[in-house]
């Protein structure tokens, strides 16, 4: 599907949606009107499920442009030519960056974030939110409290318990077939000699074209300092920035929202200028998630995997077969092309290439 959005007209969006098919034959066509009153707020990813059907929200921001206020789940059916929406109870949460995903076997739409209860407070929890396509109904409206024994594994060294997922940010989400889902949340930070940023900032300053390019405030906005796909261009900036990817730590929650188990990915990454072989990269096969991320070995960035399967039991992988020296890879920009498959960028010498990965399973 392709979605374009026209914010041209004050009081409404424009909102076409087109639907092809897998041999790109057009299936349906729509346009569709959103009523909005304030043009304060953004829009999530949007996520286009088997159905054909289209699910995404519009984030509504406080008036200083800290928090998220205001939630709205916009649901499209693919033979339907108009908007559902359904505005989300935060009962006086304050949300942070909210992410969307679609759980395909159940039929079901998840939305994820972290929320705060203080203005400019630290970060109390998580809150999840999942809409069934066939009740059309929401399923699971809870906000999980992170307690101290999560708080005391996740912080860093020089984070105070009450702050320690203030660094962290919501990456992914993952269902299973039987409803559940896991939350993967990495903590990632900088520092500089000139300019320091916290969330509630957006970072780097205020984007002007916000609500209409989707951008973001975490640090995994394309908004960045240099354009990823440049290598030259890290070498341009004099704020002597340096990027941090630490921890992952991932929730797992059943069909109704509640709490199963957690574990966390400990790792320490860091780059200077720029963040491209920073972070992680999901990839499913052999009945686990193999998250795929740079490692520092002899000096040297090595591709490694650790693997964790349902029951939230984490181990590292084999050192991965076959890989060429002087090739740096980008795990993060990776994306899963098969059962076994997954094409990753990489960086060697001053050009870009791609690398194909296959899996085998044990």
């Amino acid at each position: 599907m392709v979605v374009k959005v026209n914010s041209k007209d004050e009081k409404k969006y424009l909102i076409t949606a087109i639907l092809f098919d897998k041999e790109l034959q057009l299936i349906a066509r729509n346009r569709m009107a959103y009523p909005a009153k304030e043009h304060d707020g953004v829009f999530t990813d949007f996520a286009v499920d088997n159905d054909g059907d289209l699910g995404f929200a519009r984030c509504g921001h406080s008036s200083n442009r800290e928090y998220v206020s205001r939630i709205d789940f916009i649901e499209k059916m693919q033979n339907e030519d108009s908007l559902r929406v359904v505005n989300i109870p935060l009962k006086e949460l304050m949300m942070d960056e909210v992410k969307v995903k679609v759980d395909n076997a159940n039929r079901r739409f998840i939305l994820s974030s972290f929320y705060y209860k203080t203005r400019k407070g630290n970060i109390d929890g998580i809150y999840n939110w999942v809409w069934d396509k066939k009740l059309q109904a929401e399923a699971v409206s809870m906000p999980f409290v992170i307690g101290d024994t999560l708080r005391l594994d996740a912080r860093s060294d020089n984070a105070s318990l009450k702050s320690a997922f203030n660094d962290y940010f919501i990456k992914h989400i993952m269902p299973t077939k039987d409803g559940g889902f896991a939350v993967l949340a990495e903590m990632y930070y900088t520092t500089s000699r000139s300019n320091n940023w916290n969330r509630w900032d957006y970072l780097y300053g205020y984007n002007p074209y916000t609500p209409m390019d989707f951008w973001y405030y975490s640090p995994y906005s394309s908004m960045n300092y240099y354009r990823w796909w440049d290598p030259y261009s890290r070498y341009n900036n004099y704020s002597g920035t340096r990027h941090y990817a630490e921890n992952v730590m991932i929730f797992f929650f059943d069909r109704n929202g509640k709490m199963v188990w957690t574990n966390v990915l400990r790792k320490s990454q860091y780059d200077d200028y720029s963040d491209m072989f920073l972070s992680y990269q999901i990839f499913v096969a052999g009945g686990a998630a193999h998250l795929l991320y740079n490692s520092m070995e002899r000096r040297e960035l090595m591709l490694s995997s650790s693997s964790i399967n349902a029951q939230g039991e984490l181990k590292k992988d084999p050192t991965l077969r076959n890989l060429d020296k002087g090739y740096t890879f980008m795990p993060r920009f990776g994306k899963q092309v098969g059962a076994n498959s997954i094409v990753i960028p990489c960086m060697y010498k001053n050009f870009i290439c791609f690398a194909l990965l296959d899996f085998q399973n044990p």
